[in-house]
């Protein structure tokens, strides 16, 4: 009887089939995959340095590792962002997505996620012709006013602490970082004829010096760091840059006086913060109010496109728009499209000159566009100021412009590459 029972059972289990090899395997790597993934999404993404825009800290083919939640994930395609630990701070190393990047294709983009980068090179997502993220020092915060006087960096009128010296725990972190005596020597001898000259005293300068290699100490908040400057600390800057801050209210506006009208004034809810003169206020213009904030004011862009339709029937301004169009591919190298496709599209389609094109649209806009005042605008977003530590020789917000609080990606925290380097992090 108990042997009847025995076979029943036997003949009633399921038979569990096991698992073939190559399944097991498929479901490994996938699994390994699928962490892999969510870990270069949440928690820490790997980062080669492409250029010297942050020599003497960071040079060319430093690999880093990149805490990315610290100031909280945006997930990728759905545009969520995750709660941050706390926001940047002042003196920061950071990494972000770079305002001027374009995407060559969604599902590209897509892939290169799904491949962890491996193939990014092939997918023309992350070149060095076609960057997508970039590392630089976080100079300003949102609500800075960032003003250059005298040969002097100054936030919210307090200049930066800046010594034409290092000290020896300097020095030591120079050589660490070349692995190249000459290359220390050359420092050392560009800083002892630099301060020869300041001083009034002539020397003769070494055939091997670089004019371009003067070593500094940088003081921001609480970061203290060497930055990389020319012998005249020639740095790329314009005199006055308001930092948008959520919630502030500006008002550009000319002066009230007459025996100043070429000055234009900004004020931050009512109040005074600054004032540039017209000749200057193009830059400003070009690289603030079109590129970045007036966008969002519905109201000013909005007769700005009413005036280029009005305008753009004229023959000269259709000339001057051919024009603008060749010396905008010269300057700027654009060669994505051919000149006769964006003069087409902007004819059909006038607001793209404002849009898409905002380099192109200050070259042919009337004088009068640029001083129709006052301009109101209320600030939706919050802007970082970033800059290399390689002053003279960094293409950075002095160049392209702020960086919307969403294209912040995360903090470097260690270097993993080259082995000499192993375990630094970069500060």
């Amino acid at each position: 009887m108990k042997e009847n029972n025995i076979e029943e059972s036997i003949q009633t289990s399921p038979i569990k089939k096991n698992k073939s090899k190559l399944r097991e395997n498929i479901e490994t790597i996938f699994s390994a995959i699928l962490i892999a993934l969510v870990i270069r999404m949440l928690i820490v993404e790997a980062y080669k340095i492409p250029s010297s825009s942050m020599v003497p800290t960071l040079i060319v083919g430093d690999r880093l590792l990149v805490n990315k939640f610290i100031y909280g994930v945006r997930l990728p395609i759905l545009g969520w962002k995750l709660p941050a630990i706390r926001d940047p701070k002042r003196g920061e190393i950071i990494v972000f997505h770079y305002p001027k990047y374009k995407s060559p294709g969604w599902w590209k983009e897509i892939l290169d996620l799904l491949t962890l980068g491996i193939l990014s090179d092939k997918l023309g997502v992350n070149t060095p012709d076609r960057p997508k993220n970039f590392i630089k020092r976080l100079i300003g915060l949102p609500g800075d006013i960032f003003s250059f006087k005298n040969q002097q960096i100054a936030i919210n009128d307090k200049p930066l602490i800046l010594k034409d010296s290092l000290n020896d725990v300097q020095w030591k972190k120079v050589k660490d970082i070349f692995q190249d005596p000459s290359i220390e020597d050359n420092y050392r001898s560009n800083q002892s004829w630099y301060k020869r000259e300041s001083q009034g005293k002539t020397s003769n300068r070494s055939d091997k010096s670089d004019p371009s290699m003067m070593l500094w100490t940088e003081e921001i908040g609480k970061s203290e760091h060497i930055i990389q400057v020319a012998d005249k600390r020639s740095f790329k800057l314009i005199p006055f840059l308001y930092i948008p801050r959520k919630g502030d209210k500006i008002t550009i506006a000319f002066q009230n006086n007459a025996q100043s009208v070429d000055q234009i004034i900004f004020k931050r809810d009512g109040n005074s913060i600054g004032r540039m003169s017209i000749s200057k206020f193009k830059d400003f213009y070009n690289l603030i109010l079109i590129k970045q904030i007036i966008k969002h004011d519905t109201g000013y862009v909005k007769n700005i496109k009413n005036t280029i339709k009005n305008e753009i029937k004229e023959k000269s301004f259709k000339q001057k728009l051919k024009d603008a169009i060749d010396n905008f591919q010269v300057k700027y190298d654009f060669n994505i499209e051919n000149s006769n496709i964006i003069f087409n599209q902007i004819v059909l389609n006038p607001e793209i000159l404002v849009e898409k094109y905002p380099e192109i649209f200050l070259e042919i806009i009337p004088d009068y566009l640029i001083t129709q005042m006052p301009i109101n605008l209320k600030i939706k977003n919050n802007y970082y100021l970033m800059m290399g530590d390689n002053r003279d020789q960094s293409s950075d917000s002095r160049e392209w412009g702020f960086v919307h609080e969403k294209y912040i990606i995360g903090k470097p925290i260690i270097i993993y590459w080259p082995y000499a380097r192993l375990g630094v992090s970069p500060e």
